[in-house]
C-alpha cells in the first residue's frame, strides 16, 4: 500500500476559545483552538480538530472507512466524558442528527481524557440508518444493506456546531464552522482511498450491487475464535476490516482498516472471515460483475 499524507485545512479560528452562551449561561461553548486536521491514512480517512485550552481542552473528530455519508464520531475532553454524555445526547446542529447517551461507548484519548465515540452517525437526520433487529450468531436472516453514498458538501452547509446536551437544555457546545469544505476534502480522501485499493472509483460510485454475502456475515465468526490468551486476559476489542471481492465473487484479500489492538484481535478476524467469507460479485451500471470490496466490523466482547 502506498504510504497516504496527512494535510491541514486552513480555516478561520474564533477569537475566543471559552465562551458561554448568552441565552444559556451554563452552556459552555468551545472555540477551534487549531485548524482541520485531515489523515489520509492507509485505511481511513479522519478529521480532527481541537476545541478551547486549558481546562477545556477538548478533541473532536470524524472518521469514514469509505465513501459515505456516516461517520465514526469521537469527542473526548471535560465537557464530553462519559458520565455527562450517558445522561445525555450528542447533535450536530443546525438541524443536525442526534444519538442518545445509551448509543456511545467510552473512550480516553491522550493528553484529552475520557471520552465518547459512536459510529455510524450521520450529520443528517436522514443520513442514520433505522434500527433493525439484531442479527444473531448462526443465523441465515441477512439481508445487504444499501450501498453508502458521499455527503453533498451543500447539504451539510448550514451545519455548524456540535453539542451536548441533558434533555433539551445544551450543556457543552463545540463551534465547528460550516461544514461544507471540511465534508469535501472528506469526499475527496474516501475516494483517493479507494484508489489505493486498487477499485475503479467511477464504477463503483454508479454500481447497481454491491457484494453480496452468499451466507449471513454472523456465521463468518463465532466466540470459539476468541484469541484464548486475550480471553484469558479479559480483553476486547473491535476489527473494521475491508475485503478485497473479485469479478468471481471471490475474496482474495481481507485488510484491517483500524482496530482497538492487541493484533491478536486482528488476525483472528482475517484467518476466521477468509475461510468462511462468500459473496456474489457487484455489478457495474451495465450489469456486468466487476472487482469491488466489502466491509464491516467485528467486535470482541465478554458475556457480563
Amino acid at each position: 500500500m502506498i504510504g497516504r499524507l496527512s494535510l491541514l485545512l486552513l480555516m478561520s479560528l474564533g477569537a475566543a476559545d471559552v465562551a458561554f452562551a448568552k441565552d444559556r449561561p451554563s452552556t459552555v461553548v468551545l472555540q477551534p483552538s487549531s485548524n482541520w486536521y485531515l489523515d489520509y491514512a492507509d485505511g481511513y480517512c479522519r478529521l480532527a480538530r481541537q476545541f478551547g485550552v486549558g481546562d477545556h481542552k477538548t478533541v473532536f473528530y470524524l472518521e469514514q472507512y469509505e465513501p459515505d455519508n456516516r461517520f465514526t464520531v469521537l469527542v473526548a475532553g471535560p465537557d464530553f466524558v462519559a458520565e455527562k454524555v450517558h445522561r445525555g445526547k450528542l447533535r450536530f446542529g443546525v438541524d443536525g442528527a442526534e444519538a442518545l447517551g445509551e448509543r456511545l461507548k467510552a473512550k480516553l484519548m491522550d493528553g484529552y481524557g475520557e471520552g465518547v465515540s459512536i459510529g455510524g452517525m450521520g450529520l443528517l437526520p436522514n443520513a442514520n440508518p433505522l434500527p433493525g433487529k439484531r442479527i444473531p450468531a448462526g443465523s441465515t436472516d441477512y439481508q445487504a444493506p444499501p450501498s453508502p453514498t458521499s455527503l453533498a458538501p451543500a447539504d451539510v452547509a448550514h451545519i455548524s456546531y456540535f453539542e451536548l446536551l441533558e434533555g433539551d437544555r445544551p450543556v457543552a457546545r463545540l463551534e465547528l464552522g460550516r461544514m461544507s469544505e471540511p465534508v469535501k476534502a472528506m469526499n475527496a480522501c474516501t475516494e483517493e482511498l479507494l484508489t489505493h485499493w486498487g477499485i475503479d472509483v467511477v464504477a463503483n460510485r454508479t454500481r447497481k450491487r454491491a457484494p453480496e454475502p452468499t451466507t449471513s456475515p454472523a456465521t463468518w465468526i463465532s466466540y470459539s475464535d476468541y484469541p484464548k490468551e486475550l480471553l484469558r486476559e479479559g480483553r476486547e476489542g473491535t476489527v473494521y476490516f475491508r475485503f478485497d471481492v473479485d469479478e468471481t465473487g471471490k475474496a482474495t484479500g481481507c485488510h484491517v482498516q483500524q482496530s482497538t489492538r492487541p493484533d491478536g484481535f486482528d488476525e483472528a478476524v482475517c484467518k476466521s472471515l477468509m475461510r468462511r467469507a462468500r459473496f456474489e460479485p457487484a455489478l457495474g451500471a451495465d450489469g456486468k460483475p466487476i472487482a469491488s470490496y466489502w466491509r464491516s466490523s467485528v467486535s470482541f466482547q465478554i458475556p457480563s
